[in-house]
């Protein structure tokens, strides 16, 4: 008796018994669909042109709803948050949760902050930008992270770790005596500063203080600020850019 081919999955298109070829694109859907159904349910029946082909291989959507999520994810239109730009929109591998994972290398905080090798901040953001790139791509993800982005998340984490501490050693210490420890971190931690118990436990990061008593460069020069202070104005900008020029 043959085996059964557990490779096989059937059209989630209702009516249609067939053999479907692909998973759909959306990366928030997990239907499979065949490619008539494709064709003939999304494609001719809302007069769509056909999805491009990724890596060489044809993509296909069920709906026309994730037809437009995959032509989002597809065209960087749809890019989201920091914390949740993964195809099931955890945290894991997310772009914060690479960026974060940086950090905490021993001594890449300190090389980003100033070195004595010429290497600019610019192209050590580049080659994080990158980094995080390749993994969206490698999820189907298309992240776009440019250089200036990854610098202006890490000025946020900067601000968010020294505002999340000044709150702590002053407003916070009333607040721990009357909850005590475990619930002040979860405190801390939901709606301060997610980030802030794991950052402290690094010499690198614990130096940010330092850092800000003895003043920082601004990442963006003069003319930079003006064109982004507009554009956080009609909301194109991201909003880590838009906090730091507040």
């Amino acid at each position: 008796m043959e085996e059964p081919n557990n490779n096989v999955h059937k059209c989630k298109r209702r009516g249609c018994s067939g053999v479907a070829n692909s998973r759909c694109a959306s990366v928030l859907c997990k239907n499979w669909v065949c490619t008539k159904c494709y064709e003939e349910r999304v494609l001719s029946k809302f007069e769509l042109p056909a999805l491009p082909n990724q890596n060489d291989i044809p993509l296909v959507a069920c709906t026309k709803k994730c037809y437009q999520n995959a032509m989002k994810d597809i065209s960087g239109e749809g890019r989201r948050a920091w914390d949740t730009d993964t195809p099931t929109r955890e945290y894991l591998h997310s772009s914060e949760a690479m960026l974060i994972d940086w950090l905490l290398v021993h001594g890449n905080y300190a090389k980003w902050k100033g070195n004595n090798a010429g290497i600019s901040k610019r192209e050590i953001q580049k080659e994080i930008a990158d980094s995080i790139n390749r993994k969206g791509a490698e999820m189907g993800i298309q992240r776009g992270r440019a250089a200036e982005q990854v610098g202006a998340k890490i000025f946020w984490i900067e601000s968010k770790f020294r505002e999340t501490k000044q709150w702590i050693e002053n407003t916070g210490q009333g607040i721990l005596e009357e909850i005590g420890e475990q619930s002040f971190k979860e405190k801390v931690e939901k709606e301060r500063f997610k980030h802030f118990y794991t950052l402290e436990l690094t010499d690198d990061v614990r130096g940010i203080e330092a850092n800000h008593d003895a003043g920082r460069d601004s990442p963006f020069t003069p003319q930079l600020c003006q064109v982004f202070r507009f554009q956080c104005n009609v909301g194109r900008r991201p909003a880590e850019i838009c906090q730091i020029l507040q």
